[in-house]
């Protein structure tokens, strides 16, 4: 390893060139482990080492590893499950949701589930899909690998997920807007 400066801190520099959480505990003055702590947002640390402990973050310009890449590692993928302006317990929608439940506990990929309501009067932009869509802190969000449309869905809500880039599948049935090419899967309607 290689020493740099940083600030007014000298650093070894690892193999790869960039500032380690060994760096940051150097230039703190505490542990590794109250580092992480602070990293991860647990509960109970004091604010005074909070603070020390993120100006040590800027000097050396350290960077925690990303969640995309926790997230490879494990290799599990992340599928958000989002019921619009429904509820769950309307039989089709509960059962959609243990069939897709199955399949991603049968591959260790977790599912979220979510329902919302919202207005088709509300611009895209103001949905605040970002928002919806975290989780996690904003400092360790996750990224989510795809999403499940179903229930009610509202041209508005669709164009801010596809600004999105995130991809996904809409159970295209109850969508509410002008008939969708592609991008949406179609359920047959059972003859009354």
């Amino acid at each position: 390893m290689r020493e740099k400066k940083a600030g007014n801190i000298i650093t070894e520099e690892s193999p790869s060139g960039k500032s380690t959480i060994k760096d940051v505990a150097r230039a703190a003055g505490v542990s590794i482990s109250s580092v992480s702590r602070v990293l991860n947002g647990y509960p109970g640390v004091h604010p005074s080492l909070q603070a020390r402990v993120m100006r040590a973050v800027t000097e050396v310009n350290y960077v925690p590893p990303s969640s995309r890449a926790r997230q490879q590692l494990t290799r599990s993928r992340i599928i958000y499950f989002i019921l619009a302006n429904r509820n769950l317990h309307i039989p089709f929608h509960s059962k959609i949701l243990q069939s897709v439940e199955t399949r991603c506990a049968g591959q260790d990929d977790l599912l979220l589930y979510r329902s919302l309501r919202y207005s088709p009067d509300i611009p895209a932009d103001q949905l605040r899909l970002s928002d919806l869509l975290r989780v996690g802190s904003s400092r360790q969000a996750l990224s989510l690998d795809g999403l499940i449309l179903t229930g009610t869905t509202y041209p508005n809500f669709l164009e801010a997920v596809r600004k999105t880039s995130i991809p996904f599948v809409l159970l295209g049935n109850n969508y509410s807007g002008d008939p969708l090419p592609n991008d949406a899967v179609y359920y047959p309607k059972r003859p009354k």
